[in-house]
């Protein structure tokens, strides 16, 4: 590495991760931009995934139109180390509503309700969103083919819960929702698509949801 390089790092790491290879690439007076991506396989196919970009304004505009092929829009988070933060805040959210709508149908099941009307009423409200639209529908079509898996989930709730701590705060639903991911991997769904969180609540509550 030297002056006239740019390293970019795209993968869901931990904070402490990023900041370490932060320090090692800057050390070697290389550039560092830390630019996870949110997205799933459909955006990723068309070039429409967000870019959560961190890093010196300079660095990230030298870097720029490579992310731009990549995604789009370029979200500019910050520093170095806060397209990772970003990351997680994002995957934090993803897996307490993924979590959330998986007990909630499991709730709705045991009280009788069908699933799609539960969908259809969700769909309808003020509780919608592309999420539970797309998780809904896999989920009645018994699809758990890995969009993003339940693994990949867990493990970034661990790296949300351990940035938390780190900073002295205390996340008790995420907290809960990353022992449901932890649950339902260790029942064998890990490399599953994240609705199969789902299973691990039908498991507890002796029914399955949609019959």
């Amino acid at each position: 590495l030297d002056g006239d390089t740019t390293v970019v790092q795209s993968s869901t790491v931990s904070v402490e991760g990023t900041a370490a290879a932060t320090e090692t690439v800057r050390a070697q007076n290389a550039a560092f931009v830390d630019a996870p991506v949110s997205g799933t396989v459909g955006p990723a196919e068309d070039g429409t995934l967000t870019v959560l970009a961190g890093g010196k304004s300079e660095e990230i505009d030298a870097v720029e139109p490579i992310l731009e092929a990549v995604g789009d829009p370029v979200v500019r988070c910050g520093e170095a180390g806060h397209g990772t933060r970003m990351k997680l805040f994002v995957n934090l959210l993803l897996g307490d509503m993924m979590g959330a709508f998986a007990e909630a149908l499991t709730f709705g099941a045991a009280q009788g309700l069908e699933l799609d009307a539960m969908r259809q009423v969700v769909e309808a409200g003020a509780v919608d969103s592309p999420l539970f639209r797309a998780k809904g529908e896999n989920i009645a079509d018994g699809d758990f083919a890995p969009r993003f898996p339940v693994d990949l989930q867990f493990k970034d709730l661990r790296y949300a819960n351990e940035a938390a701590n780190d900073a002295g705060v205390t996340l008790p639903q995420t907290a809960a929702a990353r022992e449901s991911f932890s649950a339902a991997s260790a029942m064998g769904h890990g490399e599953e698509d994240m609705a199969a969180v789902l299973k691990y609540f039908e498991s507890v509550a002796g029914l399955t949801v949609g019959e």
